[in-house]
């Protein structure tokens, strides 16, 4: 395979991780707004079931996320490693620093927000 094929479907690649973390962590957001207000396509949620849409849907999707940034991270920095000193190794290694951030930058944030809503549900009343 020729460097600039190689270098491009390595960018092909990242950029299906992005369109697929934009999918994945729209629904993330969807499911917060729902656990944050009880309300879902204009339904009223009991309190349990907004307790097992954050654990099962909102912390799934961006955990999701962050394992989907991990693999790809992992497996451009080994593709690097195996390119050599290459520009398909700096491109590897960019999409890998790249993805790593993106890990970071989604498991941080939705950590914050996770904690957030645990506490904004402690203080809703029972059902």
């Amino acid at each position: 395979m020729s460097d600039l094929a190689t270098a491009m479907l390595i960018l092909a690649t990242y950029g299906l991780l992005i369109l697929c973390t934009v999918l994945i962590y729209a629904q993330a957001i969807r499911r917060k707004d729902h656990v944050a207000t009880g309300i879902m396509d204009g339904v009223p949620m009991t309190k349990k079931h907004r307790w097992m849409m954050l654990f099962f849907e909102f912390v799934g999707y961006t955990n999701m996320c962050v394992v989907l940034h991990g693999v790809f991270a992992i497996t451009y920095f080994r593709a690097a490693s195996v390119a050599g000193g290459s520009v398909i190794a700096g491109i590897a290694l960019l999409c890998g620093a790249a993805a790593t951030f993106g890990a970071v930058a989604t498991f941080v944030p939705a950590t914050v927000v996770a904690f957030h809503l645990v506490s904004l549900l402690r203080q809703v009343d029972p059902d």
